[in-house]
């Protein structure tokens, strides 16, 4: 055996017990907790969201004109291509269509973001009330905005759908809805993201105005977030 392998170093573990090894333990805990919370949320409201979604369906597609759209008793829309009840047909607003997984999943994504610092104005300063609140509830800000862009995004793709539906058809609208309405998908979750980093993370401003002394309210390591965070 050569004297490399007998010096080679042995692999260190996390004492138990230390501060860093409750921190690690607290990170899975965390981790396992937000799962396990996402799919039972999930499992506990789809059908009522597929409802609402289905009825907020039909009565945005009524008021713009279009009488041809109704709602059953569950999560489906009957939809008749220029009223012509003779060619209507049903659109089930299935799982897959609901926004409620994208949202829970930003929900998730929030609860780990740490707690920010407020940012406090000085008493004279104009606005300070409502600085001062916002400082406090950055976070919660943040989600709820994100939340709001993903769930009114996938609102106008599903109302794009049936009016496609509505105008040319049942192909029309499944074609519609599996290219069009996916790429616009992915635009929504990924802008509700880089809303609630643009609200969360604090501006360049506010770190120059805190001095080299105070922490930052987070650490940023993800290219993404530094990006996000220079623009403001």
């Amino acid at each position: 055996m050569s004297d490399s392998a007998l010096s080679a170093p042995s692999r260190r573990w996390l004492p138990v017990g230390s501060r860093r090894h409750h921190r690690v333990v607290g990170i899975w805990v965390h981790v396992l907790l937000a799962i396990v919370g996402v799919f039972g949320l999930f499992f506990v409201l789809i059908q009522q969201t597929q409802n609402f979604e289905s009825r907020l369906v039909s009565f945005v597609i009524r008021i713009t004109g279009l009488h041809g759209s109704y709602p059953s008793v569950n999560n489906y829309v009957w939809v008749s291509p220029h009223g012509q009840v003779q060619q209507g047909f049903w659109v089930d607003i299935t799982t897959s269509c609901s926004s409620l997984a994208s949202v829970l999943a930003l929900l998730a994504l929030g609860t780990f973001l740490p707690p920010s610092n407020p940012a406090l104005a000085p008493p004279s300063a104009p606005g300070h009330r409502l600085r001062a609140w916002f400082g406090r509830h950055r976070r919660i800000v943040a989600i709820a905005a994100a939340i709001t862009v993903v769930f009114i995004g996938n609102q106008i793709r599903l109302d794009s759908s049936v009016a496609a539906g509505f105008f040319y058809g049942r192909s029309v609208l499944v074609l519609f809805h599996d290219w069009a309405g996916s790429i616009f998908g992915f635009a929504y979750i990924f802008g509700g993201y880089i809303v609630m980093l643009w609200i969360y993370l604090p501006d360049r401003r506010g770190k120059q105005r805190s001095g080299p002394g105070r922490q930052e309210d987070v650490t940023v390591v993800l290219p993404l977030a530094r990006a996000v965070r220079d623009l403001k």
